[in-house]
């Protein structure tokens, strides 16, 4: 039988296969995945984060006792938390600021690992994940690698974290001009400077964030 990956988190109390007559059955109720507290994160279960290629993006608590006490760990991180994993045998719970949406291959970079279930944030704004500095730009024009026009500030910010013809570092957005500027560099990397620009904000991942 083939394992089916729920999304729903309302769905997630169950362990849900589908046989070769294409018949669902619902297994054993797993009573740690019930005690969700909010419906703000999807599901996968098998998979776990990777933290071995992305240490500094993880942070670690022994022995946590559900996965609603893992979650509830998650929230206190506030918008640096955009995903969780906990492992049922060993109570190993992993708070990080990583998600499908950032990572450089997606949702593939997710390490397969038993009895390990994984949740990634879905609501809150992607614009979150950066850093803003008003009325900023980078200083040479020419550090704008793509350009987009009316759009929102997230839609341009979801935009950069999964950007695959560069590796999108910043961006600028005017929110009069509903403009976006992708840029594959930082300030730090151009003097550690901004420029004044009344008309452009300037947007980096925050300094905990995966792109770097």
């Amino acid at each position: 039988m083939t394992r089916i990956r729920i999304i729903n988190i309302t769905m997630a109390c169950f362990s849900v296969f589908v046989s070769p007559l294409l018949l669902f059955m619902v297994t054993q109720t797993r009573q740690s995945d019930c005690q969700m507290l909010s419906s703000s994160f999807a599901w996968s279960d098998d998979l776990d984060l990777p933290c071995d290629r992305y240490s500094s993006s993880c942070w670690q608590f022994d022995d946590v006792e559900s996965v609603s006490v893992c979650e509830k760990k998650c929230i206190t991180f506030g918008n640096s938390c955009m995903s969780f994993s906990y492992a049922r045998n060993s109570g190993l719970c992993t708070i990080s600021n990583m998600s499908s949406g950032i990572l450089p291959a997606g949702y593939a970079e997710f390490v397969t690992s038993n009895d390990v279930a994984l949740f990634q944030r879905t609501r809150g704004e992607v614009s979150d994940l950066f850093e803003k500095w008003p009325y900023s730009s980078l200083p040479k024009p020419s550090s704008y690698k793509a350009i987009m026009e009316n759009v929102s500030l997230d839609a341009c910010a979801e935009e950069c974290t999964r950007n695959t013809y560069f590796q999108c570092k910043s961006f600028g957005f005017s929110s009069v001009l509903k403009k976006c500027y992708l840029s594959d560099t930082r300030a730090g990397q151009e003097g550690g400077r901004l420029d004044y620009h009344d008309n452009l904000d300037h947007y980096e991942y925050r300094r905990n964030g995966v792109a770097g």
